[in-house]
């Protein structure tokens, strides 16, 4: 390669940058949230198993501009997944083993 050219994007990202760059942003909105609709949201979460279609579009489109990428189909289940830990208050240490 040449001195200074930009490595090629690799097909695939790394599956532990894209992780981290959701969890940044799944934290950073959850911040921002207000408590009662922090609370709301838990309310909501808890009698389903998925996550409202307006917050899951909200998080689509921060992780994309985080990214600069849209997610993939698995990448957009693990954002999902963790949208539910966060909002549920689950760390991975209080799962089960």
């Amino acid at each position: 390669m040449a001195m200074g050219a930009a490595p090629t994007p690799t097909p695939a990202a790394d599956p532990e940058v894209v992780r981290v760059a959701l969890q940044e942003v799944i934290d950073a909105w959850w911040t921002d949230e207000p408590e009662d609709l922090r609370e709301d949201l838990r309310d909501e979460l808890r009698g389903s198993h998925g996550i409202p279609q307006e917050v899951d579009r909200h998080m689509l489109l921060r992780v994309r501009r985080a990214l600069d990428r849209p997610l993939s189909f698995p990448e957009k289940k693990i954002l999902r997944e963790m949208v539910r830990s966060k909002v549920l208050g689950i760390t991975e240490e209080s799962l089960p083993v």
